[in-house]
């Protein structure tokens, strides 16, 4: 039972500190609300980039300004309510994902 035990905690922590990496390798930071402000950010500069086409590139670019806006959004939550927004994002990139791979 105790190398049961110890074994769970061990994948649990390693689990966990890959996690980590990742999220800092993406998006700088293992913070959920940074990430969510990174993300909202550049998903607000790929939905222009879309409508507009390649003229959205001198209109708005990736800044520090864009981000700080969803930043200033996102620093009103919880680390936890980041957490699920950020969990709806990814689970919904995941099916879009699936959706494209089974097509």
């Amino acid at each position: 039972m105790y190398n049961l035990v110890r074994n769970l905690v061990f994948y649990s922590v390693i689990l966990s500190g890959v996690l980590a990496g990742i999220t800092i390798y993406f998006y700088g930071t293992a913070d959920p609300c940074r990430i969510l402000a990174k993300r909202q950010s550049d998903d607000t500069i790929q939905s222009v980039n879309e409508i507009f086409g390649e003229h959205a590139k001198e209109m708005v670019q990736e800044s520090p300004s864009l981000e700080g806006l969803f930043r200033a959004i996102t620093v009103q939550y919880s680390t936890r309510n980041c957490a699920r927004e950020m969990k709806k994002i990814w689970m919904d990139d995941l099916t879009s994902w699936w959706d494209q791979l089974m097509n």
